[in-house]
């Protein structure tokens, strides 16, 4: 159940990642997805905090990123986006 969870997370961020795959032999934009992944797991994500989310991710993972957090917030599932700034 959890990896076909993971497969479809990640098929959601159009991030062609094997769900088999360690985490620590990622490169740092893809593990950066991971992190992203893990918490669009959750069915009840009410608030989600991201820290500079962005700053390893290429110009197409930013772009997907961005389009799933309107959709998710289009369907109500957020009450707040914060992006803290620096």
């Amino acid at each position: 159940m959890h990896k076909q969870k993971t497969k479809e997370v990640l098929e959601r961020l159009e991030y062609p990642i094997d769900p088999e795959a360690k985490v620590g032999d990622l490169r740092v934009g893809q593990q950066q997805m991971i992190e992203i992944a893990r918490n669009l797991i959750q069915d009840d994500l009410k608030i989600l905090i991201m820290d500079e989310p962005t700053s390893s991710l290429s110009q197409s993972e930013v772009q997907v990123l961005f389009k799933i957090m309107r959709e998710l917030n289009a369907q109500g599932h957020f009450h707040r986006i914060y992006f803290p700034s620096s």
